[in-house]
């Protein structure tokens, strides 16, 4: 089933690179493309007499402004782009919007997002982690040094290390597969799966589907991240697909050391699932 159906964060205005990317992804699935606006409120917990209510209240009205600002800006792009799109904005404190976008998220085939900056906390990471361990579908995370232009989907460079959340991200990217010139399924080092099933590989098995599909087998000395990334680099992929890894709430982030790795210094597209 082709992408029909795109969502993709709008109010934050230096990651506009990702809102072109959604546009111009739009274009080429011929998709209706949805900009979600995350208003923030302060927690009613924080009104303790401390700071004057009408502070509170000047806050709240600027976030208004500066949502029903990015909507307009982002549905007068769409249009000039000829995109079918409509605008949303979430509204509360910050924990509850990212768990409505988590919620949001799932009526899409796909949320186009930003590359996450290095700060701690950054808004860009809590919305990367709520669409991609909330929502049960896909995220596409755009790398800031994306130039803009066409969406090029020809190369596919697709990581497999045997486990089930990478089995599970080819299987939600097959209309991306579908429109690759060339795959090629990826492994660094010895991957996950110990069990040999001789004549058995997923190169065989996204053949069987049409597709044009080579397998190369990496030498893991750099570390799972920048080995994928130096070889989509040298192999001239237009995207990488990956699995998403994960680990509890507690901790600093959700990401696991690979996909941390990854959207830290990707220079491509990257199509994850969790």
């Amino acid at each position: 089933m082709p992408i029909k159906d795109i969502l993709t964060w709008i109010d934050d205005e230096s990651a506009s690179f990702a809102v072109a990317y959604a546009l111009a992804l739009s274009q080429s699935f011929g998709a209706h493309l949805t900009g979600v606006a995350l208003e923030t409120d302060l927690a009613p917990s924080l009104i303790d007499g401390s700071i004057p209510v009408k502070l509170f209240d000047a806050v709240r009205e600027s976030e208004r402004e500066r949502c029903a600002a990015a909507k307009a800006r982002f549905l007068a792009g769409a249009h000039d782009a000829n995109v079918p799109c409509d605008a949303v904005t979430l509204a509360g404190p910050a924990v509850d919007n990212y768990m409505q976008l988590s919620v949001l998220a799932r009526h899409f085939d796909i949320a186009v997002l930003p590359q996450q900056v290095p700060e701690k906390g950054s808004q860009r990471t809590q919305v990367i982690e709520a669409a991609l361990f909330g929502s049960g579908r896909p995220a596409l995370i755009v790398p800031y040094i994306w130039q803009g232009g066409p969406v090029r989907l020809e190369r596919a460079l697709v990581a497999w290390d045997g486990g089930l959340t990478a089995a599970r991200a080819i299987g939600a990217a097959m209309p991306i597969l579908a429109s690759a010139k060339k795959i090629e399924v990826v492994t660094v080092g010895e991957g996950e799966t110990r069990v040999e099933l001789p004549g058995f590989d997923f190169a065989r098995h996204l053949a069987r589907h049409g597709l044009e599909v080579s397998s190369t087998r990496l030498a893991n000395g750099i570390g799972v991240a920048n080995r994928l990334l130096s070889h989509a680099a040298d192999s001239g992929a237009d995207i990488l697909i990956m699995g998403g890894y994960g680990h509890s709430r507690f901790r600093e982030t959700l990401f696991g050391g690979a996909t941390l790795g990854i959207l830290a210094t990707m220079t491509l597209p990257v199509f994850m699932t969790h």
